[in-house]
């Protein structure tokens, strides 16, 4: 990711009933390597999809074109 330069991604939650309500929210949208969301409302953990427990989260990477022809 980061080191082929790629500095955002989207977050993709699992669609069903054992996705946490915030990773529910998260779903869809974009997010810094630098500056990822907090993962964990009770704690303010933050973190990318899949890092924190039972998190069966994944991310689709952003190519750098994208971002500056966006």
């Amino acid at each position: 990711g980061k080191e082929a330069g790629i500095t955002h991604y989207v977050w993709m939650s699992t669609p069903d009933e054992r996705t946490r309500p915030l990773h529910k929210e998260l779903n869809g949208q974009t997010f810094s390597w630098d500056n990822p969301p907090i993962i964990d409302d009770k704690t303010g953990e933050r973190g990318t999809p899949g890092s924190t427990y039972n998190c069966r989260c994944t991310l689709k990477y952003i190519l750098p074109d994208y971002l500056s022809n966006a």
